[in-house]
């Protein structure tokens, strides 16, 4: 699998559509944050980083079903947070609905809705895009 920064919108468009993920907020500007994998110019799997502060909200992991099981989406969630640690990130925060035991195998921990930062608490994505019902998880990317 081959990683690329900033995949073609259009492509990461039909990708979370395809999982049912939202993207109707999904910019060309975000795209410079978001990251895919691929293999032979195929587009399999997309992930997206929104910083707020020194919070990053982990947007859309989303995987075709061909490409399941590859390693593609471990590869696209490392990359994200070396992405993220270089850009002074301290802690990732997702919403989630089916992807919980994914998360947690990659030290992402359940989180209250009340104790997620107040920058990620206002981004779209918290408060309209995904449903209420959502796990909330976070990870700490410090170093100590």
């Amino acid at each position: 699998m081959d990683l690329l920064q900033s995949p073609p919108r259009d492509r990461v468009v039909e990708l979370l559509e395809q999982a049912g993920l939202p993207f109707s907020d999904i910019s060309e500007k975000m795209l410079e944050n978001y990251f895919g994998c691929g293999r032979g110019g195929q587009l399999c799997g997309t992930i997206g980083l929104e910083t707020h502060d020194e919070f990053g909200l982990l947007r859309s992991l989303a995987v075709s079903p061909a490409c399941r099981g590859s390693g593609c989406g471990v590869a696209l969630v490392n990359a994200l947070e070396s992405h993220a640690k270089a850009e002074g990130i301290t802690s990732l925060y997702l919403l989630t609905e089916t992807a919980e035991r994914f998360f947690a195998r990659l030290g992402y921990t359940n989180v209250s809705r009340e104790e997620v930062p107040e920058p990620i608490k206002t981004t779209r994505e918290f408060r309209s895009l995904c449903p209420e019902t959502a796990i909330v998880m976070g990870k700490s990317l410090r170093s100590d």
